[in-house]
């Protein structure tokens, strides 16, 4: 008799569960933190840096450009910044030449009747193109990735 007072036993344990729990809602879902642009990331920086640096020894040629690129791409550095990295390698290739034909002009200049005196102190013309060809690849290119680098160090995302 007092369960037919009562009511329905749904009804019952439905209200004993509204006692305990309040009423659900809708769950308000967290806020969706956006994700940088890969460009943005610190990591794809690091990976471009690494890549203009070495990545023309791994694929002569186009790993450079591919590494030329990324660090085009990449917004962790000033404008300024990627033009000295990318043009390092130009300034001193001409550099090298302009030492070449420097050289070649002063072996060139001690003539005397006919004979040509070259003076064994100074390199030669072709002592500046195997040096460079040594340099170029193992020396020059990768200073300029690793300058990236150090530029990059204490730069945040944001």
């Amino acid at each position: 008799m007092r369960i037919a007072q009562l009511g329905d036993p749904e009804r019952i344990a439905r209200e004993a569960m509204d006692a305990v729990m309040p009423a659900r809602t809708d769950p308000v879902p967290p806020p969706v933190v956006a994700r940088p642009p890969l460009t943005r990331t610190r990591g794809f920086a690091i990976a471009a840096a690494i890549a203009l640096g070495v990545g023309g020894l791994v694929v002569p040629f186009a790993g450079w450009l591919a590494g030329a690129a990324m660090v085009m791409m990449s917004a962790m550095w000033r404008t300024g910044e990627k033009l000295v990295a990318l043009l390092l390698p130009f300034a001193a290739a001409a550099l090298m030449a302009l030492a070449s034909a420097v050289s070649a002009w002063l072996d060139g200049g001690g003539e005397q009747a006919g004979t040509v005196v070259v003076n064994p102190l100074l390199p030669a013309a072709y002592d500046f193109m195997h040096a460079g060809f040594l340099l170029f690849p193992f020396v020059v290119v990768p200073v300029s990735g690793f300058w990236l680098l150090w530029r990059l160090r204490g730069r945040s995302t944001d």
